[in-house]
């Protein structure tokens, strides 16, 4: 069941040649750990850590968070997202305010409840 889904439009690099591109980000109940983005356009998925995602936007401060193939680079208004593969790299940039208003909706449906369910679920099989 997807409980939230939103179309966000972000640039792709650097500011001299930067490029427009569309995104549709979802969120989806049964798998509560994370968030996707897929790149229209390109037609690539990425996947991202709910929790990633709520430190870097949640948090007061600056900083750099995600290690490895996902950087989050909050900067006011704008906020950068560098990916990478073992091939590629590309620094995309979002609207700060429209990715926390896709955050505060999956709070909104509830995600710590389905999170603890799921967690709950799977401490029981141990």
């Amino acid at each position: 069941m997807i409980l939230s889904e939103i179309l966000m439009g972000a640039v792709a690099g650097q500011t001299a040649g930067a490029l427009p591109v569309e995104t549709e980000w979802t969120y989806l109940s049964d798998d509560p750990l994370v968030v996707g983005v897929y790149f229209i356009d390109q037609e690539v998925n990425w996947d991202f850590s709910l929790d990633l995602l709520l430190e870097a936007f949640t948090s007061q401060d600056m900083g750099l968070y995600g290690e490895g193939d996902v950087l989050i680079m909050p900067d006011g208004c704008l906020t950068r997202f560098r990916l990478s593969n073992e091939s590629n790299s590309a620094v995309v940039s979002f609207n700060t305010e429209e990715v926390r208003d896709f955050l505060d909706q999956i709070d909104d449906s509830g995600s710590s409840d389905v999170i603890s369910q799921e967690l709950d679920e799977f401490l029981e099989t141990l």
